[in-house]
């Protein structure tokens, strides 16, 4: 194990699709009832799921669902995207939007995904402005990083 090459590390990343929603106006208790509960339930009526797990926080929902490693990464997001359909009647339109990240769509783009939840006293204009200048080195062509998201 020790001399194996550093590029012979294998992808240990379950097979896994996480939903995200963002509601800058709830508490993590509204979060919890009126975004988390319905996304969770919805996703409890999918074939081939190993685990539904969730974080509610201020104005934030992310619910991951796991899947058997059987199921092809395409086939899960298919599966997810056709409940967020049926349950995106439930959640007000002024409470957000879900969205569907997954992890293993960065094989697609043989890269690795990297999400970080940073905080700052600052608004939020401010924030996002001093985070770009710091980050936009990485985000440069060569550096390995393949795209930059911020919501």
């Amino acid at each position: 194990m020790m001399t194996l090459p550093i590029d012979a590390v294998p992808d240990i990343t379950n097979n896994q699709v996480q939903i995200v929603t963002v509601s800058p106006t709830l508490a993590p208790q509204e979060v919890e009832q009126l975004i988390t509960m319905p996304i969770e339930i919805a996703m409890s009526n999918i074939m081939n799921v190993e685990e539904i797990r969730s974080v509610s926080r201020f104005g934030l929902s992310l619910v991951t669902v796991v899947f058997k490693e059987s199921v092809p990464t395409l086939d899960a997001r298919q599966l997810i995207n056709e409940q967020i359909q049926t349950v995106a009647g439930e959640i007000p339109t002024e409470l957000g939007t879900p969205d569907v990240l997954s992890w293993l769509e960065s094989q697609v783009d043989e890269g690795e995904t990297i999400m970080v939840n940073l905080m700052s006293a600052l608004n939020k204009e401010p924030f996002y402005e001093k985070l770009g200048f710091h980050t936009r080195p990485f985000s440069d062509h060569g550096s390995g990083m393949s795209r930059w998201i911020s919501r």
